[in-house]
């Protein structure tokens, strides 16, 4: 028996070591899978451990059509909304109003006889000045427009493909969507900006210098003749120039390098399936379950919104626990009795009488199992190993070891069944006494029975429950 108490020795040490070594789990290891486009079938771990770590992928999905949204117990997650990044609307209107005021009625030419009020012919200076510099305006408002007009080209060409990318039913080609030629358009719409840029920043220099000359502040300082005429012309310039500026600005933001990059990219992307990866999240045992759904992004479009079945994860089938019985055992104790005769009053004699040994006994039971658990159609059957102690409800108290192994029944709560053996002290006849029990007389009681180690087997039955 000494090899089998020292393997169970270095099965319980070495069990504690392992339950005492904290292993990082990968989230690699445990993924639950499907695919979006044939969801025929799921691929779920085959079992997982409290504290494990876990993703979802779903395979063929469009991000940008589809929200992804998780419901684990009374947690949700869901995947952000992809934002189609589309270049916004550049108004010209305010421009254009602009324009057209200066276009609506040239400035009246001035009077000679005014003109000559004022040294070195001002007004009529004034007055040529500003006609060339509306007229410039004009010019530079009529190609801004013109690259507006191309950019919103380009803009609706992507949103088509946008639409595209929503219907399920359109027949759409990546090749048509031509990523070289709307670079160069892109680039050619941003050089010739530029170019409109510095244009416009030059005339709007020479404009303020013009009017910064100290002559010419000077006769606006008055409020006689042409003055007011003038001033008022000056303002609209001026304006024209404002709103033209506030909208180069803004051509320019929009179709920088970095926004082009974003919208051509995500063309490039939106069209095929990709994998939605979950960050790893954390099972915490018990009745943990996962709820999926997919919501379209579009509430216009004509996607219909999928549910998937709660998820329930399948547990370890390793199992450990330690849980109550009663067991039979095959341990027997020798009895005898004493009849006791009074001689005389005062004395006593006494005489060995032979009893029934007491075959087998009766006690309860703690046991440690450890086995693993398999599903048998709807019942959960385990296998284990146990061990722990007994106490014996028999005539004496007396505590048992008790080893083996057995059967368990049920998911979480299990009827247990064990087998093994017991060992513990019982009572024999010391060996003068194994030929047969003393005859005679005695003055005191004869010490018939001695305690002896002894080992047989045991069944019980108790109960269990596991996580």
């Amino acid at each position: 028996m000494k090899p089998f108490y020292l393997f169970l020795a270095f099965c319980l040490v070495y069990s504690i070591q392992v339950q005492s070594q904290v292993k990082p789990i990968k989230s690699s290891d445990r993924k639950i899978e499907f695919n979006f486009s044939d969801p025929d079938e799921i691929t779920i771990p085959k079992w997982m451990e409290k504290g494990d770590f876990y993703q979802v992928m779903v395979h063929n999905i469009n991000l940008n059509n589809y929200r992804v949204e998780m419901t684990i117990k009374d947690s949700v997650y869901y995947s952000s909304a992809i934002d189609f990044p589309v270049f916004g609307s550049i108004d010209i209107s305010s421009l254009e109003g602009v324009v057209k005021e200066l276009s609506a009625s040239e400035i009246e030419p001035i009077a000679a006889q005014q003109s000559l009020e004022f040294a070195d012919n001002i007004p009529e200076q004034i007055r040529e000045f500003l006609e060339k510099q509306q007229a410039q305006v004009r010019v530079e408002s009529e190609k801004f427009k013109a690259l507006t007009d191309r950019i919103d080209e380009e803009r609706f060409d992507i949103m088509i493909f946008k639409v595209k990318a929503k219907s399920e039913t359109a027949d759409f080609d990546l090749t048509d969507f031509k990523i070289d030629e709307k670079i160069k358009a892109f680039e050619q719409i941003k050089t010739e900006l530029s170019s409109l840029n510095s244009s416009y920043s030059k005339d709007f220099k020479a404009f303020t210098d013009f009017f910064q000359q100290s002559d010419i502040i000077d006769f606006f300082k008055g409020d006689i003749g042409p003055v007011t005429q003038l001033k008022q012309e000056k303002e609209k310039t001026e304006k024209a120039y404002s709103t033209l500026k506030a909208g180069l600005s803004k051509a320019i933001t929009q179709i920088s390098t970095d926004n082009v990059n974003k919208i051509l990219t995500s063309v490039i992307h939106l069209y095929t399936n990709n994998t939605f990866t979950s960050l790893p999240i954390q099972f915490t045992g018990d009745e943990a379950e996962l709820k999926m759904s997919f919501i379209p992004k579009d509430s216009a479009s004509n996607l219909q919104v999928y549910h998937l079945s709660p998820v329930k994860f399948g547990k370890s089938p390793w199992y450990w626990a330690v849980g109550p019985g009663m067991y039979f055992s095959g341990l027997s104790n020798e009895r005898v009795g004493f009849e006791t005769i009074n001689v005389t009053d005062s004395t006593q004699q006494f005489k060995v009488l032979e009893e029934n040994p007491q075959e087998g006994e009766i006690g309860v039971s703690a046991l440690f199992h450890a086995g693993r658990r398999f599903r048998l159609g709807s019942l959960y059957v385990g296998i284990h190993a146990s061990v722990g102690t007994g106490v014996s409800l028999g005539e004496d108290i007396r505590a048992r070891m008790l080893y083996g192994g057995g059967l368990s029944f049920g998911e979480k709560n299990h009827l247990v069944i064990d087998v093994g053996w017991a060992r513990g002290y019982v009572d024999v006849l010391a060996k003068e006494f194994e030929e047969g029990l003393p005859e005679g007389m005695f003055t005191e009681k004869p010490s018939v029975l001695v305690q002896d180690l002894d080992t047989s087997w045991f069944i019980s039955v108790g109960y269990m429950f596991s996580f």
